[in-house]
């Protein structure tokens, strides 16, 4: 098994995302990977399931482990087609749609960090709905403050694997730069379906 080299994360440079469109027994099959924006932060918060047992006056077993997790994204924009995929609106000619009841589908998120060493880690969030987008709007001042967006989205196992999260980092040598250069190009241990 190799050992990774040290790397430290420093800089988020790329968001992509697909509608996840069948999570079952049998497979998993996504949509068009598009990107989602440009990428200033991100969170990602695991929730998990925790016991204690005690037994003969001490504690003999202390456990938790992953159930999901929350995914908090800030980026500079969500292009207003992407906003109604995710959010389950209706888009026609420039203008989205929000009614109450609107169902957001299930996705996947992928994002890319840039570490140190020219290494880079890739993260793929394999099944989960948005919250309502956020936004804040505020006026130009002395100086421009700039608006940007803000999505978060709570993540389960899929149905047809139990997974909720796959990662790589190329300061690991089995995650080759071969392995990196696509691996944002599909969703992991899903089939890329179109139409």
């Amino acid at each position: 098994m190799p050992v990774s080299v040290k790397a430290n994360r420093f800089n988020i440079t790329r968001s992509v995302y697909a509608v996840i469109s069948k999570d079952d027994a049998t497979a998993v099959n996504h949509g068009t990977i598009k990107t989602l924006g440009e990428p200033m932060t991100v969170q990602l918060t695991p929730s998990y399931a925790s016991g204690t047992l005690y037994g003969g006056g001490v504690k003999t077993e202390d456990l938790s482990m992953m159930t999901g997790a929350t995914l908090k994204l800030d980026l500079n924009k969500i292009a207003i087609e992407d906003q109604a995929i995710i959010g389950g609106h209706t888009y026609a000619l420039g203008v989205m749609s929000e009614k109450a009841g609107d169902q957001a589908p299930d996705i996947a998120i992928g994002y890319e960090v840039e570490e140190t060493g020219n290494n880079k880690e890739f993260v793929w969030l394999l099944k989960g709905k948005a919250k309502p987008i956020a936004s804040s709007r505020q006026q130009m001042t002395d100086n421009i403050n700039y608006s940007t967006d803000s999505l978060e989205v709570g993540f389960v196992p899929r149905k047809f694997d139990k997974k909720i999260r796959d990662f790589g980092d190329t300061a690991n040598a089995d995650f080759t730069s071969i392995i990196a250069v696509t691996y944002l190009d599909t969703v992991p241990g899903a089939t890329l379906v179109v139409g």
